[in-house]
């Protein structure tokens, strides 16, 4: 009777064992995705604030040089470089002056990088691709470019 339990146990075992993993790595995954989530909104909120305070376009390649380098995001689930040595690349992170609303609106996007492990392994899972990435949009009023505006400077 004992032999039987025992086979009995490492059976339930074996069947609970892949189901078991496979929540753990989905928690593990969005734990990751919304790790990026936050790094990415933060800088993008960091941006929106500094340009928030310029009085001209050609200032805004400065905010997202000072704001955005040595940002780094946690896993390799996405691909974001909005500064690459003293380039910028607007694909990533924009920013832009709204002159009807008066607000510096910013864009993030953030690519799904096919070389991804982890990307890959829910991609088998699903049996589809998982998505395009994410993209992150804030706008902030800017009332020193409204003033600049306001006075012909």
């Amino acid at each position: 009777m004992l032999k039987r339990q025992k086979a009995q146990g490492i059976v339930e075992f074996a069947v609970v064992l892949p189901l078991f993993l496979l929540i753990s790595m989905g928690i593990v995954y969005f734990g990751l995705a919304f790790s990026d989530y936050l790094t990415m909104s933060n800088t993008v909120r960091s941006v929106a604030h500094e340009a928030s305070m310029k009085k001209t376009d050609d200032e805004y390649t400065a905010v997202i040089k000072n704001c955005s380098t040595g940002v780094a995001l946690v896993s390799d689930i996405y691909i974001w470089e909005p500064v690459k040595g003293d380039k910028i690349n607007t694909s990533y992170l924009n920013v832009k002056y709204n002159a009807t609303t008066k607000n510096v609106d910013v864009t993030a996007e953030a690519k799904f990088n096919p070389d991804s492990s982890i990307a890959y392994a829910v991609t088998n899972i699903l049996g589809k691709k998982v998505g395009n990435g994410m993209q992150i949009k804030y706008s902030m009023y800017s009332d020193v470019r409204a003033k600049a505006e306001a006075s012909g400077s």
